[in-house]
């Protein structure tokens, strides 16, 4: 007989318990054969060829986490103790996203015969063509929407352009899969990165993703990479996908959204380093960066909007590089789509923009349909980055007032109503079967109905309430209303999490949302 409590998660993500246990037993070997990239050999011998006599590659990522992750897999798959490749991370401020025709004669100045464009490049068919006129090859690793028209680059591998799979994987993935032809082996630091990439590019945490990550997890556990627990709060603990997305990526991201001079190059060098001391020396610089983009983000005043009825347009007059984190604040603020319009330092005629949604509104295909408005734009369904004419704000909020219109956003917050007893230890275990949670498998709020406010009463420490149910369970409720003082019981809702405090585990409730019940 299945376990009450598990009955209620399975039903919560309708699935059944043969698929959950299924999904438990998957590992690398059930993942997409290699092969299903069908230039992937090639791009390997193709590169061995020009490694061997020598010829000048650099790579061309991109500044968010997955562009980072995709180049420091590249650049450890390529370089050997005789041959480096070059890498450049495109800055967000003057380069703006994807290789660029000034920067190809740069390259070209320098030598350069081979770039492979990851994490961009796949609609970027003006500047390959540019780059072939000059005698450059270009090789293309991405995962972006392929437009109508493909690239005349040399080599492409792409999950769209290969058949894949149902679902997309980030570049990071692409990359690490292009390691397996090069190595001709499975590298599990590279596999790590990948599975950061994957959280970082918030890509569905379905089928060969899932297994990506969850694999990857027990992996970086296991070998207890010192470049990624150097970035997390607590460094001796087991750690889980949660750990990775709320500390290692923001972390990550901060330094492309701040720095647009060389120094941001040592992202990469900081995931591709060898040495201890260099990489606690990056990680303290790391920290810095990310403080400064956390106070800067905190700092800015949120009523600067154009609201329209279920979209919001924001104007951005602090660091470009931190409009995706205000448009990710105000989409939970105000659960509309939200375009962001940042001023550009090097152009003082656009705005560079970026666009935030829920299921209900496609970014990608909204910029797509109004490309006209857009001197650039790329993204996915929930998540877009833009260039625009200051000239076309009008017009922009014009389309977006009309095509948001009858936008309904599907709602993913639901509780599991669940008993205070259930929330307990061998519960908690039911519970991790169905991690990692993300995009495509939402973490689950749990709520309690009818809690007494005479047992809280007892365990009120300042604004806060801490209700020690039994040994095995808690309650956190942080700066409560004092109006609850007032009711007789109350209906929480919150996330659950395991603590270890001093060897002994407990399950906490943490509520984020409670009513009152007079």
């Amino acid at each position: 007989m299945i376990n009450l409590f598990l009955e209620k998660l399975l039903e919560f993500y309708n699935l059944d318990y043969d698929t959950i246990i299924e999904e438990n037993e998957r590992t690398f070997e059930d993942l997409p054969k290699k092969e299903v990239f069908k230039e992937g050999q090639k791009i390997a011998s193709y590169l061995k060829e020009a490694i061997f006599t020598n010829k000048k590659i650099l790579i061309y990522g991109d500044y968010d986490c997955d562009g980072i992750m995709s180049t420091s897999i590249l650049m450890l798959t390529l370089s050997t103790d005789t041959y480096k490749p070059g890498y450049y991370i495109p800055s967000r401020e003057y380069d703006g996203y994807g290789l660029t025709k000034e920067n190809v004669d740069r390259f070209k100045k320098l030598g350069y015969e081979i770039v492979i464009c990851v994490d961009n490049g796949i609609t970027l068919n003006e500047t390959i063509d540019y780059a072939n006129s000059l005698g450059m090859e270009v090789i293309v690793l991405d995962h972006h929407k392929i437009a109508e028209n493909l690239p005349k680059a040399k080599y492409i591998m792409h999950p769209e352009y290969d058949k894949f799979g149902e679902y997309n994987i980030s570049a990071g993935e692409v990359s690490f899969y292009f390691s397996l032809f090069y190595l001709d082996r499975f590298d599990e630091y590279l596999f790590s990165l990948c599975a950061l990439s994957t959280l970082s590019d918030s890509m569905p945490l379905l089928s060969y993703n899932r297994t990506i990550v969850k694999e990857a997890i027990k992996i970086i556990n296991e070998n207890h990479y010192f470049e990624i627990f150097q970035l997390l709060k607590y460094k001796d603990k087991v750690i889980n996908e949660e750990d990775l997305t709320m500390q290692v990526i923001p972390k990550v991201n901060a330094i492309c959204r701040l720095l647009n001079d060389n120094s941001r190059f040592n992202i990469v060098k900081y995931f591709i380093s060898k040495d201890e001391n260099t990489i606690i020396k990056l990680s303290n610089w790391i920290e810095s960066v990310n403080k400064k983009r956390k106070d800067l983000v905190d700092s800015v005043n949120l009523n600067n909007t154009d609201t329209c009825k279920n979209a919001l347009i924001y104007v951005n007059n602090e660091n470009e590089g931190i409009g995706g984190l205000i448009a990710n604040k105000l989409l939970n603020k105000f659960n509309k789509v939200i375009f962001v319009l940042s001023k550009s330092e090097t152009d003082k005629n656009v705005y560079k923009g970026s666009a935030r949604s829920k299921s209900g509104f496609n970014i990608a295909e909204f910029m797509n349909k109004h490309s006209e408005l857009f001197v650039a734009h790329g993204g996915h369904e929930n998540a877009g980055g833009f260039t625009i004419l200051k000239s076309n704000y009008n017009n922009l909020k014009t389309i977006l007032e009309e095509e948001s219109k009858e936008v309904i956003f599907k709602d993913e917050k639901k509780d599991i109503e669940v008993e205070i007893g259930d929330l307990n230890l061998n519960n908690y275990k039911l519970y991790e079967l169905f991690r990692p949670f993300g995009e495509g498998r939402i973490k689950p709020r749990f709520k309690i109905n009818m809690l007494s406010i005479n047992e809280l009463k007892n365990f009120i420490y300042n604004k806060h309430i801490l209700y020690r149910v039994n040994q095995e369970l808690s309650i956190l409720l942080f700066n409560f209303d004092q109006e609850i003082l007032n009711a007789s019981f109350i209906d929480v809702s919150g996330y659950i999490s395991l603590n270890n405090f001093r060897g002994i585990k407990s399950v906490q409730l943490i509520v984020d949302e409670y009513k009152l019940v007079y």
